[in-house]
């Protein structure tokens, strides 16, 4: 997926997509979930490679998601490392129970 933004392409990769399609919260027993986002940042693009799993330290409920810090930072510094320094920290996702989410007043 790819959205112009200004001049900043953003390009979402497939793996990512599917992964936030597989945690959508398409039912009432469903709470939110999240993870962090990484990959690479350029003069023309943004690319979004990778897509953390939510872990089990993360509290969710219906209505909202706390992820767990310590955990966060090793998937960061674990990516930022196996990547030889490529893939960084690029901000964090979690689901919404609507049809259409829309931010609240914490995110």
């Amino acid at each position: 997926m790819n959205i112009l933004i200004g001049n900043k392409n953003i390009i979402i990769t497939n793996n990512v997509i599917e992964l936030f399609n597989k945690f959508r919260q398409n039912t009432r027993t469903k709470n939110e979930v999240g993870g962090i986002l990484l990959g690479q940042i350029s003069e023309e693009y943004i690319l979004i490679s990778r897509a953390s799993l939510p872990t089990n330290k993360d509290k969710s409920s219906r209505f909202s998601f706390f992820r767990n810090r310590e955990n966060a930072q090793l998937i960061i510094d674990y990516e930022f490392y196996n990547s030889g320094g490529r893939n960084t920290y690029l901000g964090e996702w979690h689901t919404h129970p609507e049809n259409s989410p829309s931010p609240s007043s914490v995110d």
